[in-house]
C-alpha cells in the first residue's frame, strides 16, 4: 500500500535486543500484559521474535487470511482481520445572505438595473480525519504485534497510528454592487448592452490543522505504550481516543485575505435583414470577469512548501457569434468564435495530504458550429463540432514526479521517517523536500555528513537508495536519498555544503522543489476537438401516441490533466454511443423511456489526478460509466 512503502530497513538488531526487555517488562507487570499470550504470539511467528541468524524478521500482521477476505461493506479483499481504515469528514457552517435589485422599465431607448448583494458564512467545524493500521514501522509492529498481548478482556487489539487530521475553521463574506444597461439604437435592429459589478471578498482561517500524529490517551492508560501507540479493540472505531488526540495537534496562526475587484461587460447586438436567411443574429462582446482569492490550508509545518494563498483570477474573453434560421425555418445554424486571456489563472496541486491552489498565466482560443436540421416533422438532425487551443504564459511549478526538474545539484529525499520536516516541523509520513548540494554529492555519499552526525552521537540520516543516488540522473532527477527532511545543515556546519530549496534560488522554487517552466504548455483538461452527432425520428401512432428512438455519438480528443504535459498525464482520445427509444401518449400527460448509456460498454479513461507525495505519487484515473440500461417513467400534470 502506499502508505507503508517504505524503504527496506535492518531492524532485525533492534527487535532482537527489544524483545527480550518487552518480555521482561511484561512478566514484571510494569507494562500490563498476559505472558501467556506473548509466548503463543513468539510460537507463531518464530521468524519475527527469534529470526535466523544473519536473516531479518517479518513483520507480521496478526491473524493473517490467505487470500483475503472480502469486507462486506466495501467489498475490498482485506489480508487481516485487524486491519483497520476510518474516513471520516464532518462540516458545521451558517450562511446568511441577501439581495436587492432595482430595475427600470421606461418607454425610451434605455433602461437598466442596479443592486447590491451579501453573502456571509461562518464555519465552525470543517473536519476531516483518517485513522489507519500500517501506516509506518512502528504501527506495523506495533500495533500488530504487541497488541495481540496488551489486555483488552478477550478482544484483539489493534494499533491506531497515526491519525491524519484536518481541520478549518473560518468565516467568508461577499459583497458586490453592481449596474446593468440597455440601450436600443434602433429598434429591432442595433442594441447596446453594457454592466459594470464591484465585489469585495473576505477569507480568514482560525486554528486551521494539517496534519499526521500519534493517537495518544495518555501514559496511564493501559491500552497505551509509553504515551506513543495506543490501541483499540478490533471493533473499535476509534472515536474514544480522537479527543484526546486532538490536543497533539500544532494550529497554524490565523490568516486572512481580502479580494477587491471591479468586472466589466459590453455587448452589441445586431438583427439584420439578408435576403438569404430567414433571420440572423450577430453579437459581439468583451468583458472582464473575475473569480477572488483565498486561502490555502497551510499548515504550521508546511510553511515555506505551500503558498499560503492565491491571487484571484481575471479573465478578458472576447467572443463573437453569428445566429441564423436558414431553409424556411428548418435549419438552425450557430457560430462562434472566442478569446480567452487569464491572468493568474487557478489550478489546485496535491502535497501534504491536502489540495493547494496556484496561480499562472493563460490564453485560451477556440470555434464552435452548431446545426440543428428538421426537414420534416419526423426527421430531427444535430451536430456540434468544436476546436479549441490553449497556451501557458510565463509560468513556474513544482513538478511533483520530477521535482528536481534537471538542476544538475539537486538532490530529491524521500522523509522515511514519522516526524520529519522542514525546521523540525513536518509530520507527514513520507513527505519529499528538495536540496541544493553545492558539493555535487547526495548526504548520504558524503563523509562530511557523516562526521557532523557522528560527532552528535548519531547515525547519517540520510540513504542511498539501491542502484546509488545517481540511479535516476538519466531522467533529469540527478540525486536521490532517502532520509529526513529535519536536518539544520547550518547548525551542523554543513550550510556551505547543502541547503534547502526555497523561493530564494528561481521563480516556482520552494522546499517542495525546484520550478519547472511551464511556458508553452497545453491548458489541463482543455480537448482540441469535440463531435457531438444526434438524430431521431418520430413516428405517430393510432390513438394520437408517438414513438421517438433516437441516438447519439460523442467523441473527443485527447487532452493533458495537469499542467506539465508529461506522457503520463496525457488522456487519449475517447468516444460514447447512446439510444433511447421514448412513447409519449396524446396529450403529453406521460411517457416512458427505454434508454442505453456507453452501448458499446467502454471503459474509457476521462481523466487523472496526481495523489500527494504522503501517498506515494499514485494517479487516479476517472473512468467512462459503463454500458447502463434502464426505465424511465413520467408524468405531467
Amino acid at each position: 500500500a502506499s502508505y507503508n512503502d517504505q524503504p527496506e530497513e535492518d531492524i532485525g538488531s533492534a527487535i532482537n535486543t527489544a524483545i527480550p526487555a518487552f518480555e521482561t517488562l511484561v512478566g514484571s507487570g510494569l507494562i500490563p500484559g498476559d505472558a501467556g499470550r506473548l509466548a503463543s504470539l513468539m510460537a507463531a511467528y518464530p521468524q519475527t521474535f527469534n529470526p535466523a541468524p544473519g536473516s531479518a524478521p517479518l513483520l507480521p500482521w496478526s491473524n493473517p487470511i490467505p487470500g483475503g477476505i472480502a469486507n462486506t461493506t466495501t467489498g475490498v479483499a482485506n489480508f487481516s482481520s485487524l486491519a483497520q481504515f476510518r474516513d471520516r469528514e464532518s462540516n458545521e457552517s451558517h450562511e446568511n445572505s441577501g439581495e436587492v435589485r432595482f430595475s427600470t422599465s421606461f418607454d425610451g431607448p434605455l433602461n437598466f438595473t442596479m443592486g447590491a448583494f451579501y453573502w456571509e458564512r461562518n464555519t465552525n467545524i470543517a473536519d476531516y480525519r483518517v485513522t489507519f493500521t500500517g501506516g509506518d514501522y512502528a504501527a506495523l509492529f506495533l500495533g500488530q504485534t504487541i497488541g495481540a498481548f496488551l489486555p483488552s478482556g478477550g478482544q484483539a487489539l489493534v494499533g491506531q497510528d497515526p491519525m491524519y487530521y484536518q481541520n478549518a475553521p473560518g468565516n467568508s463574506t461577499s459583497e458586490a454592487a453592481f449596474m446593468d444597461a440597455t440601450y436600443v439604437v434602433i429598434p429591432d435592429l442595433l442594441t447596446f448592452k453594457a454592466g459594470v459589478r464591484w465585489g469585495q471578498d473576505k477569507d480568514s482561517l482560525t486554528n486551521n490543522v494539517a496534519s499526521f500524529v500519534s493517537l495518544n490517551s495518555g501514559a496511564t492508560s493501559s491500552s497505551c505504550l509509553l504515551s506513543a501507540f495506543c490501541f483499540l479493540p478490533a471493533s473499535n472505531n476509534a472515536a474514544a481516543t480522537i479527543a484526546a488526540a486532538q490536543g497533539n495537534y500544532v494550529p497554524a496562526p490565523a490568516t486572512s485575505k481580502t479580494t477587491s475587484l471591479v468586472d466589466y461587460r459590453a455587448v452589441v447586438e445586431y438583427t439584420p435583414k439578408l435576403d438569404f436567411t430567414d433571420s440572423t443574429f450577430i453579437y459581439a462582446s468583451w468583458s472582464r470577469g473575475s473569480k477572488p482569492g483565498n486561502l490555502n490550508l497551510v499548515s504550521a509545518t508546511t510553511v515555506g512548501a505551500i503558498p499560503p494563498s492565491f491571487k484571484p483570477e481575471e479573465l478578458d474573453a472576447a467572443e463573437i457569434g453569428l445566429k441564423n434560421t436558414l431553409l424556411d425555418g428548418t435549419l438552425q445554424a450557430n457560430l462562434t468564435g472566442w478569446y480567452y486571456d487569464y491572468k493568474n489563472f487557478q489550478f489546485t496541486s496535491t502535497a501534504f495530504s491536502t489540495l493547494f491552489t496556484q496561480n499562472l498565466q493563460a490564453k485560451m482560443w477556440g470555434g464552435e458550429a452548431e446545426l440543428i436540421w428538421q426537414p420534416d416533422e419526423h426527421w430531427q438532425f444535430n451536430l456540434q463540432l468544436t476546436d479549441s487551443g490553449s497556451a501557458i504564459g510565463n509560468s513556474f511549478a513544482v513538478d511533483f514526479r520530477n521535482p528536481i526538474a534537471g538542476h544538475a545539484n539537486g538532490v530529491y529525499i524521500k522523509d522515511d521517517a514519522l516526524g520529519g520536516g522542514q525546521n523540525g516541523g513536518s509530520d507527514f509520513p513520507g513527505n519529499s523536500c528538495a536540496i541544493v548540494s553545492n558539493t555535487g554529492v547526495s548526504p548520504a555519499d558524503d563523509p562530511a555528513v557523516s562526521a557532523a552526525f557522528a560527532a552528535l552521537g548519531q547515525a547519517n540520516p540520510f540513504k542511498a537508495p539501491p542502484g546509488g543516488a545517481a540511479q535516476l540522473a538519466a531522467h533529469g532527477v540527478a540525486l536521490v536519498n532517502y532520509g529526513n527532511c529535519t536536518t539544520n545543515f547550518a547548525a551542523l556546519g554543513l550550510g556551505n555544503s547543502y541547503h534547502y530549496v526555497s523561493a530564494a534560488d528561481g521563480k516556482g522554487d520552494s522546499l517542495l522543489g525546484f520550478g519547472k517552466s511551464l511556458k508553452g504548455n497545453d491548458v489541463p483538461r482543455l480537448p482540441e476537438n469535440t463531435v457531438n452527432i444526434g438524430a431521431q425520428y418520430t413516428w405517430e401512432i393510432d390513438g394520437g401516441y408517438t414513438l421517438v428512438p433516437r441516438a447519439d455519438y460523442f467523441w473527443q480528443s485527447g487532452f493533458n490533466s495537469s499542467v506539465f504535459d508529461d506522457a503520463v498525464d496525457q488522456v487519449s482520445s475517447w468516444d460514447q454511443l447512446n439510444l433511447s427509444l421514448q412513447l409519449t401518449n396524446a396529450d403529453q400527460g406521460w411517457f416512458a423511456k427505454v434508454f442505453a448509456t456507453n452501448v458499446m460498454d467502454s471503459r474509457n479513461i476521462q481523466g487523472k489526478e496526481l495523489a500527494s507525495d504522503t501517498s506515494g505519487l499514485y494517479t487516479t484515473v476517472f473512468l467512462e460509466d459503463p454500458r447502463i440500461v434502464g426505465v424511465t417513467l413520467g408524468a405531467h400534470f
